[in-house]
């Protein structure tokens, strides 16, 4: 896995500044180079281009997802308080790399980019794939609810968490991530956990 030098961050934030405040069409190394004092051949030798600039954001932000459930399933926590602790730290791994939100969650960026795409397409099967295998070990033990499938559990997870964190980035940051996800794990578990009779 490619690491992130000082300079490469220093570059990236100053792109997503850029995306932010005029949209990804704005964005142009020609720009970023006048926009930090550098000459444009200086920038070309990190990125050769925007696109190659945001692959690299979504290489990194795929790998630390890998890294999150490697973490998980090493642990000795249960299914069910994998599915939560993955929560808590993909949320967390967000609200603290503010890129990821700009990024990662603003599929218009990669229309008609496939290359970009399908790196999206795995991480999103990837963390579906994990939520849904630990909630049906869950359901196998009755504490989870068995009337909802473990991929519709999933989906519903995912897409909440995904509904939140870009009412975050549009808001501009203005609530608490951690706190707001908060709440809704409290809905999930209401939601999952099977009534006992």
């Amino acid at each position: 896995m490619k690491k992130m030098t000082d300079r490469q961050m220093e570059i990236i934030k100053k792109a997503v500044e850029i995306i932010d405040e005029d949209g990804l069409e704005n964005l142009t190394i020609k720009r970023l180079a006048q926009e930090m004092k550098f000459s444009e051949a200086a920038l070309y030798r990190h990125f050769k281009c925007k696109m190659s600039l945001l692959n690299f954001i979504l290489d990194i932000f795929y790998n630390d997802v890998k890294v999150l459930h490697k973490k998980l399933d090493d642990s000795n926590l249960s299914p069910f308080n994998k599915v939560i602790t993955f929560i808590k730290e993909h949320i967390n791994l967000i609200s603290s790399n503010k890129i990821y939100s700009t990024v990662v969650f603003s599929e218009e960026l990669f229309r008609r980019k496939a290359y970009l795409t399908t790196i999206i397409d795995d991480i999103i099967d990837k963390n579906k794939d994990f939520i849904s295998g630990n909630i049906k070990e869950c359901q196998k033990t009755g504490e989870i609810r068995k009337d909802i499938s473990s991929e519709h559990f999933a989906i519903i997870i995912l897409g909440s968490i995904r509904l939140l964190i870009k009412k975050w980035y549009y808001s501009r940051y203005s609530f608490d991530l951690n706190i707001e996800s908060g709440k809704i794990i409290k809905s999930f578990e209401k939601l999952l956990i099977s009534k006992k009779k």
